[in-house]
């Protein structure tokens, strides 16, 4: 059975080293954090996916970056 609504999650330990990497080189393949506001989403994405806990909505912290 799925957590009730509201609940936040908490992400299982593991290692980010794989994750970083992958990001890493996909972020090459792009050009690099430079470009455009990939820096900005790598951010998002590793705040989503690193952190302790996931919040209800994943969007709620990108919209600190929108203009």
């Amino acid at each position: 059975m799925g957590p009730e609504r509201g609940e936040a999650h908490r992400r299982q330990d593991g290692d980010a080293g794989p994750l970083r990497k992958v990001r890493d080189e996909e972020l090459a393949k792009l050009g690099g954090p430079q470009q455009g506001r990939l820096r900005e989403a790598t951010e998002v994405l590793d705040g989503l996916v690193l952190s302790e806990e996931f919040g209800e909505f994943l969007t709620n912290p990108a919209y600190r970056y929108l203009d």
